[in-house]
């Protein structure tokens, strides 16, 4: 786990400047009655909230504005209302929320959504991909390794789905609170 935190940071970095000051993972996780894995939330607490190369938002726990635990909330909510018809997660109608459900952490702008798994086995976390396809795919890595391979530009929400992008990660720093702007900065020089 640790070998893709530190390649998520070199990739990324630096973490975010005004980092909130109060990270209380508590009202999230007792809403899901699970404990998140915690590669996910070193990730979340160095960058979020915020949106990567003009993509994919990371939400926080800790603040007012793109707050983790409303966003989970609310999507929970949205897979329960939804007619899945024929669409199916590990053989069923998917489920959202912990601790066994599907847990909603990332969005992007083209409405790809991440979640946070159990692992079929019972050890660790899985991430699953739903693309504009209609399909989830699930991927049988850690948080830190799948953001590592969106970052790669790979197909990490479904087939066709990668992003290839040349130079360094784009960051924006979204407002913690209202009143509050967004902030762009870059990440380290990658190789072309």
């Amino acid at each position: 786990m640790s070998e893709y935190v530190d390649r998520v940071f070199d990739t990324i970095n630096p973490g975010r400047p005004d980092r909130p000051a109060v990270i209380d993972w508590r009202p999230v996780e007792d809403l899901l009655g699970a404990n998140l894995p915690e590669d996910f939330k070193r990730i979340i607490e160095t960058y979020g909230p915020a949106m990567i190369n003009e993509h994919l938002m990371l939400f926080h726990p800790g603040t007012e504005l793109f707050n983790l635990k409303d966003h989970v909330s609310s999507r929970i909510e949205a897979l329960k209302s939804t007619d899945w018809g024929d669409i199916t997660f590990r053989g069923a109608a998917p489920v959202g929320g912990g601790p066994d459900g599907l847990i909603p952490v990332i969005s992007t702008d083209r409405n790809e959504s991440a979640f946070l798994v159990r692992a079929e086995t019972g050890e660790g976390w899985n991430v699953v991909g739903f693309a504009f396809d209609g399909e989830f795919t699930e991927f049988r890595v850690g948080f830190s390794e799948w953001l590592y391979r969106y970052l790669l530009g790979e197909d990490v929400f479904g087939p066709g789905t990668g992003m290839p992008r040349r130079g360094a990660v784009k960051i924006q720093d979204l407002p913690k609170t209202r009143g509050e702007g967004i902030v762009e900065r870059r990440g380290p020089a990658r190789a072309k």
